[in-house]
């Protein structure tokens, strides 16, 4: 399927002047929505990049009945949604601009959490790929799952970039499966395959799930054995290539950095590299739009989403780094909550030749950036970021100190309440003691006895009682 000037989305990438540009700029995104506004098509096209790649939830293509429940929508449904999404002013911009690619994620794979027992999933791969202009002579068209690599550059230039695309829909065993599977064995034989080069600059892996977290409570996660089967890969490929290897996922409605650590049960390459995962997720909607500013940020406060994979040497929009603030642990500053883009720029040129990951907000700017030496030896570890214990889940004292607040909060109400209460049954027994006093009087006085000596005690009795402290 031809594109821009009659090119397909392949040759547009083989025509990618590596050698000639002091960097190679690869600028990715996640979850999207036709029905809202996308400010960010034209703060990407800003940044220039020689690719784009969608991580996932490109269109939302199923239908939500409640708040966690969905069905999926008719084929012909889905193909209007991915067809409106490509009319959209500002991503055919991006279309003329640069070549377009990527993988899905649940919601564009057709059923929310969906995996191998979604039954319309090999009609969607094939309004999926409609969407992505890929060539109905592509490999990707027969095989099970919209899993793909590109090259950038290459040998003969000097300079290599590949880009690693994984499905981990396709054959996704459902939850809670023992021992489940993300990939399947033709899709791990293929990522084999693609990891033995040696002469490659930098690895670029992508994927709809975050990989990295996996101690975090509740979400979709990557089940542990091929959690650890892909890592144990990836350091491979790094020690052999002794050069970054960078994965790029989306998924999660904010940004932020993560990475391999020491004592994390992904485990480091021998050679000591680091492998860094960059999240950007949210491109129509993030935690901000969804739960509310105060809301999500509060939320962020109390330690949700927390990490031990949290990159601490990230650095933030202020221009510092939970390092340079000492703090053990990267807390909400550390993340994008706002809408949000990635970026990865491989600085060729510059003394120090670098790999620089950046999420960038609503305004364009990095908002999180982090440089990685293209030499891996200078990528090793920093001993004093070892992964901190227990790092992961809920502050408790953050969350104890929240419960207390709320509490007097929810209190005070009923408080005040309860004294309200009090203070009208109080008037209305002294009413009914003036009312039962005036009768007495009056029956003594239609009597004609001499009850004056007991009205007055009782008068008195009654001007006691309201200026008794209790009633103040």
């Amino acid at each position: 399927m031809a594109t821009e000037g009659g090119l397909t989305v392949a040759e547009r990438i083989e025509a990618i002047d590596v050698a000639g540009r002091e960097a190679t700029v690869v600028a990715f995104g996640s979850c999207s929505k036709t029905d809202r506004d996308q400010p960010l098509w034209p703060l990407i096209v800003d940044e220039d990049p020689d690719i784009f790649v969608w991580l996932g939830d490109v269109v939302y293509a199923d239908k939500r009945l409640t708040f966690n429940v969905f069905e999926p929508r008719p084929p012909e449904e889905v193909r209007q949604i991915f067809e409106t999404q490509k009319q959209i002013p500002g991503y055919q911009a991006l279309l003329d601009h640069a070549p377009v690619v990527g993988v899905w994620d649940d919601h564009d794979f057709g059923m929310n959490n969906g995996g191998r027992g979604f039954e319309g999933r090999a009609t969607v791969q094939d309004l999926f790929l409609d969407f992505i202009d890929e060539p109905a002579e592509s490999p990707r068209r027969v095989s099970d799952g919209v899993y793909a690599s590109y090259t950038l550059g290459g040998p003969d230039q000097g300079r290599t970039v590949q880009l690693i695309l994984l499905d981990n829909r396709y054959h996704k065993d459902d939850h809670g499966t023992k021992g489940g599977d993300m990939l399947g064995e033709e899709q791990w034989a293929w990522l084999e395959e693609q990891l033995e080069a040696t002469d490659v600059n930098v690895t670029l892996v992508g994927t709809g799930l975050q990989v990295l977290p996996s101690d975090r409570p509740g979400g979709e996660k990557w089940f542990p054995g091929a959690r650890q089967r892909l890592l144990r890969l990836l350091n491979q490929a790094a020690e052999r290539r002794g050069s970054p290897v960078v994965l790029l996922t989306g998924d999660v409605h904010f940004g932020e950095m993560l990475w391999t650590c020491e004592g994390g049960d992904g485990g480091l390459a021998s050679n000591g590299v680091r492998i860094v995962e960059v999240t950007s997720s949210g491109m129509t909607h993030s935690c901000e739009t969804q739960a509310g500013v105060p809301l999500c940020h509060f939320a962020m406060w109390l330690g949700y989403q927390r990490s031990a994979y949290s990159l601490p040497a990230a650095v933030a929009a202020d221009g510092t780094t939970p390092i340079d603030r000492g703090e053990p642990q990267p807390d909400a500053a550390q993340r994008v909550l706002e809408q949000n883009f990635g970026t990865v720029r491989v600085n060729w040129e510059d003394p120090e030749p670098s790999v620089e990951v950046r999420v960038h907000g609503l305004d364009g700017s990095a908002k999180l950036r982090h440089r990685i030496p293209l030499d891996g030896s200078k990528a090793a570890v920093d001993e004093r970021w070892a992964c901190p214990p227990a790092a992961a889940g809920i502050n408790r004292g953050r969350l104890m100190l929240a419960g207390v607040v709320a509490a007097c909060l929810a209190g005070t109400p009923l408080y005040l309440l309860a004294r309200l209460v009090r203070w009208c049954w109080r008037r209305r027994h002294r009413k009914a003691s003036e009312r039962l006093v005036a009768l007495r009087g009056a029956a003594a006085a239609a009597e004609g006895g001499d009850a004056s000596d007991d009205v007055t005690d009782s008068d008195a009795s009654l001007r006691r009682r309201r200026n008794s402290p209790k009633d103040l």
